[in-house]
């Protein structure tokens, strides 16, 4: 289960995050959105500030101020990558802008983090987060720095809202 910092409080908690059968006890109960996709709403027990919601849909469709691309640690150029998946629908609905923008800021540290504008999105940008390593790899621990890396970033920025696969 991810841990996540609340960035109230400080409290760090234990969110679960995948869905299976096997935790379906664990789940608070949804709700539904415009699409009928179902919201599971966690709060930090503690201050009850920072909250997140774990929805079942298309990041492209979030209603948010940004979202996270997992993405390379920069060292291969952008357009020498197909990208696919998550940086795939975002290159087809985005444009290249985006991967322009996250080229200028040269190498990414593992588990680093920055911020681009949203090309053609409606988004106010895109954090692009470094996870994997020189072989494609990611730990446990460059995940865990890139979910920390791009909350706090977004943080800094004063987005309220963030969306992330």
């Amino acid at each position: 289960m991810p841990l996540f910092e609340c960035l109230q409080c400080g409290r760090k908690e234990f969110v679960p995050l995948a869905l299976s059968e096997s935790r379906l006890d664990e789940l608070p109960i949804p709700r539904f959105d415009d699409n009928n996709n179902p919201i599971y709403t966690y709060r930090c027990p503690t201050c009850q500030r920072m909250k997140i919601d774990v929805v079942v849909g298309d990041l492209l469709d979030q209603e948010v101020d940004v979202i996270v691309n997992a993405w390379n640690r920069n060292i291969i150029p952008w357009w020498l990558l197909l990208p696919q998946g998550v940086s795939g629908a975002i290159k087809r609905r985005a444009g290249t802008a985006p991967f322009k923008e996250v080229a200028r800021h040269g190498a990414i540290p593992l588990g680093g983090a920055v911020f681009t504008s949203a090309g053609k999105l409606k988004f106010k940008g895109i954090i692009h987060v470094a996870g994997i390593n020189m072989l494609w790899r990611a730990s446990e621990r460059s995940i865990r720095d890139s979910v920390r890396n791009a909350v706090r970033l977004a943080h800094e920025k004063g987005f309220t809202s963030i969306a992330s696969l």
